[in-house]
């Protein structure tokens, strides 16, 4: 499967569970607003939501990884444009680690990967065109998939 068709699976699966997350919270109409970046524009995330509280934007980048069996991936490639917009987006900058295997799918969710890296936390880097980021459990938490 190419890397192109995993990703944009994982950023359907992710649009769809945004827009439910925001309908939980009552937030219907800002469900709606919940989009897809053109990769052209090179943002440094792929989904534009909201933290439901407000009008305060939630900047999302999403990592998919498919594999038969359930995996334990601790890492994940962020490019200078995604790891700069991590930046400047600080609280509001989000990864989706989604990880898809036969029969499960896994969100972890990792909140200002640049602060929790700077407070030298449960992040560490490696860089290398962008940066190879590693985390553990600490670094987020696991969320249900909303359907």
């Amino acid at each position: 499967v190419k890397t192109k068709v995993i990703g944009d699976a994982g950023e359907s699966i992710t649009i769809q569970h945004e827009q439910m997350r925001l309908i939980k919270l009552g937030c219907n109409d800002l469900a709606k607003l919940v989009k897809k970046i053109p990769e052209q524009f090179a943002v440094g995330y792929d989904i534009s939501s909201f933290e439901g509280s407000g009008n305060m934007r939630r900047y999302i980048e999403v990592k998919t990884t498919v594999s038969y069996g359930k995996l334990h991936i601790y890492n994940f490639h962020m490019t200078p444009s995604e790891w700069s917009a991590a930046e400047t987006n600080g609280d509001n900058y989000y990864v989706y680690r989604l990880s898809i295997s036969k029969g499960d799918i896994s969100l972890f969710v990792i909140k200002n990967p640049v602060k929790q890296y700077k407070k030298d936390e449960t992040i560490e880097i490696v860089p290398r065109d962008g940066v190879d980021v590693r985390y553990s459990e600490k670094s987020g938490v696991y969320e249900e998939i909303l359907a």
